[in-house]
């Protein structure tokens, strides 16, 4: 079952679609007609705009495939026209780049003081490691006392259901223990011998933000910090799993914490980073002292 978000993404796609070839009978759609479609208004040479982009010619082919194949499983056509249709290359890049420490943590740090919103919001996402969309939807209730099964020992972490797997058939369930540094950050927000509830963070008004508010507010603050506008919040999410492959920390333990069911996503945020740190670590082998069997 597909969450509120991806609806509304896919009904977006198709508005653009109807407005574009409304009067296109569907019995008469042509393969190369859908593929001047998608180009034209998704293509490299498309008027500007902000999904222009391979990643959006690919869930506007989507939503054709869909569209067409109710059309054949009603009898209305007898060949999906949609199928097979080409996109552009998607580009090779890291997307969001990581946060380096002293290059872009630090300058954070420094104009956003320690029991401020902004500096909560960076903890959250570079120690909960959650995604936007499950950062303004924290909840105070969301910190649980969990029990170490292995050892009996007592901690306090963020438990919730990433809004991503929420309406799968087996949805995941992350448990992300305080971190030292988010632990301090949150002892200014907590009222001593309250119960704290509703969201962590809220906007000026006390009202909750939404992933479009949250994005712009935190964008300001990267703004006087000085970041380059590609680095955002979900940078930090990355920057969590390259620290975890720099520690040596195994996949199946960064799945747990990302609250990924494949590992195919750490090859995707972290595949450079690991070649660069496995590069590193052959040539200070290559370039040690080389000692021969006689000299041993």
């Amino acid at each position: 079952m597909l969450g509120d978000k991806a609806l509304s993404e896919r009904a977006r796609y198709l508005d653009i679609i109807r407005k574009i070839a409304g009067s296109l009978p569907v019995d008469g759609a042509k393969t190369k007609d859908l593929q001047d479609l998608v180009m034209g208004r998704w293509g490299a040479d498309a008027p500007t705009g902000r999904d222009v982009a391979p990643a959006a010619q690919k869930k506007a082919i989507g939503v054709l495939e869909l569209l067409f194949d109710f059309a054949v499983d009603q009898g209305l056509i007898a060949k999906n026209p949609a199928s097979g249709l080409l996109r552009d290359e998607t580009p090779d890049t890291d997307g969001r780049p990581i946060w380096l420490e002293d290059e872009h943590c630090q300058p954070f740090e420094r104009v956003t003081a320690e029991d401020s919103a902004e500096r909560l919001a960076y903890a959250i996402a570079k120690f909960v490691c959650a995604r936007r969309g499950d950062i303004v939807k924290l909840t105070w209730q969301d910190i649980k006392a969990v029990i170490n099964p292995a050892t009996g020992e007592r901690v306090e972490a963020f438990v919730f259901t990433p809004s991503k797997t929420a309406h799968e058939r087996n949805p995941v369930t992350v448990t992300s223990p305080l971190h030292p540094a988010l632990e301090r950050i949150l002892r200014h927000h907590r009222r001593e011998g309250v119960a704290q509830v509703g969201p962590i963070l809220t906007r000026a008004d006390g009202q909750k933000h939404d992933e479009q508010s949250f994005g712009s507010w935190f964008r300001k603050a990267c703004d006087r910090a000085g970041l380059p506008k590609q680095y955002g919040v979900h940078g930090l999410r990355k920057t969590a799993t390259c620290l975890l492959i720099a520690r040596g920390v195994s996949d199946r333990d960064i799945m747990a914490i990302l609250g990924w069911k494949s590992p195919e996503q750490i090859k995707v945020y972290g595949d450079r980073y690991n070649r660069v740190i496995s590069a590193i670590r052959a040539h200070k082998t290559w370039t040690a002292p080389w000692v021969t069997e006689a000299a041993a």
